[in-house]
């Protein structure tokens, strides 16, 4: 199998403030670096080789290491976090609140100690919190726990200024874990309520606790810090144009591995090699429930359209998509999903650029990249097979 001509990651990661950068190996193996331009406007907290969080600076892109010791691109969507004081919270009844208790995940000295009376009502609650809401809408509420003494168990409750919510029961461990869950808000709310509350039914259970975020939606991102009031991460994005010295618009394969953030689409998310615009495009699109529909479009017109199911979207994925003059063949994890041939073609020199968009800068991918590749000519459906698998 030839070099692809633009590849990104597969364990090889390099980036700078507002670049990521990609590369193109000749047949001599000498590298070329190729510039990915990036942007976000704000800090990002990311889990690092060592396996601590670390912060990434304003325009930097983050690979993320957790549970991936090969690193993946993070991108995520603009979240805020609507707890004012993340890593704060006071005490509830006769529960014993120690800040700055024990070494976090970001290697200082913050995780805050929570020690549970009895009853079932003491602990500790988020007396900062006066965050306004909407009624009939989804919430994500997460947080890091560590279990020291007892059974690890622990429930949580976010309250209304309307009415009281329910409780979300857990579990902790000896090892830090992030914890979340889902919740549906009031149909009268409006505002968060600052009895929103950490529990336990076991008394005289002690349990480390590190970065409460609360956000809208059901996606839990990365780490948003908050001190005297809510914070806001902005959207990752990162594309590149002018390659077309790279991208072979008469025969070639567009292939990365990835994982999105969920696996039910509220709205569109898209990869592309385009002109930069949506005139001439090569585009997934995840939508709906697991759903991936690749797409040709050739002077605006829809050439090759093949639609599949995934098992499960939040999973990394290696996909491949193969064209050739009017064929184009879509490979999903070392298996031949589909074959289409509409008879329209690209012009030479018409793709010029890469995106975790959908050709000029709408449906951004929101997700955990491991690769992405670009091969400048048509690989054969072994080739494929292997590539995928």
């Amino acid at each position: 199998m030839e070099n692809p001509t633009i590849q990104l990651g597969n364990n090889s990661w390099a980036t700078k403030k507002d670049k990521l950068l990609a590369y193109n190996k000749d047949a001599q193996d000498r590298f070329q670096a190729i510039e990915l331009d990036f942007a976000r406007s704000s800090l990002k907290n990311v889990t690092n080789r060592s396996g601590y969080l670390s912060e990434i600076a304003v325009g930097n892109p983050a690979i993320d290491f957790l549970d991936n010791p090969s690193g993946a691109l993070l991108l995520e969507p603009s979240s805020t976090n609507l707890i004012p004081d993340s890593n704060e919270i006071i005490s509830l009844g006769t529960g014993i609140i120690d800040l700055n208790n024990a070494i976090s995940l970001d290697g200082t000295q913050n995780a805050l100690k929570i020690t549970f009376g009895s009853g079932g009502n003491s602990g500790g609650r988020f007396s900062t919190l006066n965050s306004a809401c909407l009624p009939n809408t989804q919430y994500t509420m997460s947080f890091y726990a560590k279990s020291l003494v007892g059974d690890g168990s622990f429930r949580v409750r976010m309250d209304y200024d309307t009415s009281l919510g329910s409780y979300e029961n857990f579990t902790s461990t000896n090892e830090w874990v992030l914890y979340q869950y889902t919740f549906t808000t009031d149909a009268s709310a409006n505002n968060f309520a600052n009895s929103s509350r950490v529990t336990s039914l076991t008394a005289n259970n002690e349990i480390l606790f590190y970065e409460f975020q609360l956000e809208l939606g059901t996606v839990a991102t990365s780490r948003i810090k908050t001190s005297g009031g809510i914070a806001t991460r902005t959207q990752d994005t990162a594309s590149k144009s002018g390659l077309t010295n790279y991208i072979n618009s008469i025969e070639g394969v567009f292939y990365f591995e990835l994982a999105t953030l969920t696996n039910i689409f509220s709205t569109s998310e898209s990869i592309s090699i385009s002109d930069s615009s949506t005139s001439n495009r090569l585009f997934f699109r995840f939508q709906n429930t697991n759903q991936l529909d690749f797409t040709s479009v050739i002077s605006s017109s829809t050439g090759a359209f093949i639609s599949t199911t995934l098992s499960d979207a939040k999973s990394y994925n290696k996909i491949a998509v193969y064209w050739s003059q009017s064929t184009f063949k879509l490979f999903i994890n070392g298996v031949l999903i589909n074959t289409d041939d509409r008879g329209l073609s690209f012009s030479a020199n018409t793709l010029n650029r890469v995106a975790f968009d959908s050709g000029s800068g709408g449906a951004k991918l929101n997700g955990k990249v491991k690769d992405l590749r670009v091969y400048d000519t048509a690989l054969t459906d072994q080739e494929l097979t292997d590539l995928t698998s």
